[in-house]
């Protein structure tokens, strides 16, 4: 019993040890190895991606998208889409094409609102980003992937990886806090999904034509605390 009450307690205090800290709470290190610089501020920042010529995309959760000097001057993009920023949602992430040097082609992934209030979906856009003197705009949007049918809760995954020879994408699609379909092979919730730089299914997939077991419609959530379905 005594050994099992220190290695409890031992756990306690490892775990007690390691607990989430608010970065923004903690006060500079003297013996950093590097020079921190504050140079711009933003409102719920969430991802950025970096320009070739040094400038910076920045999302911000709550909705704009930022063009971003390396000192700090800041310029909103132009026709970014429409998002529900709530809880986990909002303007999620930003990415420049394997090729951006020369096609200019950025990717978007965020939280596209649903027709029913509160309702939202993955939604996966692309565009060519266009700068002038003092501008800079999205031309061309097109969304190119959407998840559907849109309900609530959160865990959008968002993220996106480029195959190495350039030629497709994956894109994280979260579980929407729906454990159950996540495990279906019929649904896009909670996958990996190998899509072509214009958002078709990637040749050679290898789940391509295959279907599993038949899918349960789905459209908000389990309750918290609740292990059903509703």
């Amino acid at each position: 019993m005594k050994t099992l009450f220190t290695a409890a307690l031992l756990l306690l205090v490892s775990c007690e040890a390691h607990a989430q800290v608010n970065a923004g709470t903690l006060k500079p290190e003297a013996d950093l190895p590097f020079t921190m610089t504050q140079v711009a501020t933003f409102n719920r920042p969430w991802r950025i991606a970096f320009l070739p010529d040094g400038q910076m995309l920045i999302t911000e959760k709550v909705g704009p998208v930022w063009l971003v000097t390396p000192q700090g001057e800041k310029t909103q993009i132009a026709n970014a889409p429409a998002v529900l920023y709530q809880g986990q949602g909002g303007m999620l992430g930003v990415f420049t094409s394997p090729k951006f040097a020369t096609d200019r082609v950025v990717y978007l992934t965020y939280s596209e609102p649903g027709e029913e209030t509160g309702t939202s979906g993955l939604a996966l856009a692309r565009a060519k980003l266009t700068i002038g003197p003092g501008t800079a705009s999205f031309d061309n949007l097109a969304v190119l992937w959407r998840d559907m049918p849109k309900g609530r809760g959160g865990q959008f995954g968002a993220q996106i990886a480029f195959s190495p020879d350039g030629q497709s994408l994956f894109l994280a699609v979260g579980d929407r806090q729906r454990m159950t379909p996540a495990q279906d092979p019929n649904t896009e919730v909670g996958k990996l999904l190998r899509l072509t730089l214009d958002g078709e299914p990637a040749p050679g997939n290898p789940m391509a034509g295959k279907m599993g077991a038949a899918s349960r419609p789905l459209i908000n959530p389990p309750r918290h605390g609740s292990g059903e379905d509703r």
